[in-house]
């Protein structure tokens, strides 16, 4: 059997073929655990909501909130 292309000869039509994307290879961190998470708040984070608890009236339900929130301890 011979192979016979089909279709029309035309030598205008250029087509370029992409080169193959390289092949990532994925290495993992050594020094940073992957479960890591910050915990509590930063000195920005808990002077904010220290100026919010000094707004709020001494009754407030969202005063207590914030103050609870301020007392937690990162576990």
């Amino acid at each position: 059997m011979s192979y016979q292309k089909k279709g029309v000869i035309c030598d205008s039509i250029k087509v370029r073929i992409k080169p193959a994307p390289p092949t990532w290879e994925v290495k993992s961190r050594p020094d940073q655990k992957a479960s890591e998470r910050p915990r509590g708040f930063n000195e920005v984070a808990r002077r904010s909501w220290q100026n919010l608890v000094d707004k709020l009236a001494p009754e407030s339900d969202l005063r207590k909130a914030v103050e609870r929130l301020l007392q937690n301890k990162p576990k």
